[in-house]
């Protein structure tokens, strides 16, 4: 095994914290599918056109595929759905083509760089994320931060253009280290909160936008081929920007249950 269970154990401890792992490896697709089967199960959608369909096991996120060349927001896999039961999530490169830079932000870092005083605050805080937001139907609560604005001529748009709306905490939990993040600020897919939305509410959008997202909590990579990245669901955001030439990548999303021992 190219990864031990313990080696990927403390990939895992360290993703909580919200910091990615990155190591440059040739690893065939086979080889990659039972590192992921180590960790959990894949929410792989059996059939559809991103699947990979050698395997059956996972996305492929590709210039001709799901998410094709665009830029891409702040966000984790399954912002707008009530339960997010993925906590890791994988990415391989398989091609970068000639440009395309990934960007996670270690959102329990600076949730912890936070005074008491402000903790609470923003914990009393709920926040609507909207699909409408994410594909640019809807502008955002503050400002004109990117979502998601896949084409409406793409595949991917067929799959994702659906009007999903749900109410989350500001703050998370996770669920294994019970630390707290502020992933749930995905600008580019919030339409409301429960706080301010007057000039009071724009402050505090504002400063966590300004904040959270400086070179303090932000590491941008620049993939190369055979780079592999283990990042935490829970306690990271990422986003990209648009990609050009035949960048071909391979993502799993997992539910960790085969590797962590922890009560949801």
């Amino acid at each position: 095994m190219l990864l031990s269970k313990e080696k990927i154990k403390d990939i895992l401890n360290k993703n909580a914290n919200g910091y990615p792992f990155i190591i440059n490896i040739d690893v065939s697709k086979d080889e990659l599918v039972d590192i992921a089967n180590m960790i959990g199960n894949n929410n792989s959608k059996a059939g559809h056109f991103f699947t990979d369909k050698d395997t059956g096991s996972f996305t492929q996120v590709r210039h001709d595929g799901l998410f094709s060349n665009i830029e891409m927001g702040w966000h984790y896999a399954g912002t707008a759905y009530q339960d997010t039961k993925e906590v890791t999530e994988i990415l391989y490169c398989k091609h970068p083509g000639s440009y395309g830079i990934t960007s996670f932000c270690n959102t329990k870092s600076f949730y912890d760089s936070l005074g008491e005083e402000m903790q609470n605050i923003v914990k009393d805080i709920k926040v609507k994320i909207s699909t409408d937001v994410m594909l640019g139907k809807k502008k955002p609560l503050f400002g004109n931060e990117v979502g998601i604005p896949i084409s409406e001529d793409s595949e991917e748009y067929k799959f994702f253009n659906k009007t999903m709306e749900v109410w989350k905490p500001l703050v998370v939990k996770h669920p294994w280290n019970h630390s707290y993040s502020l992933n749930n600020f995905v600008p580019g897919m919030i339409e409301d909160w429960t706080y301010d939305k007057g000039n009071h509410g724009k402050f505090l959008w504002e400063s966590i936008l300004d904040n959270m997202f400086s070179h303090q909590y932000v590491y941008n990579h620049h993939w190369k081929k055979g780079d592999l990245i283990f990042y935490d669901q829970y306690s990271s955001l990422h986003k990209r920007t648009e990609t050009k030439g035949n960048r071909v990548m391979y993502r799993f999303a997992l539910d960790n249950k085969n590797i962590i021992d922890y009560v949801d």
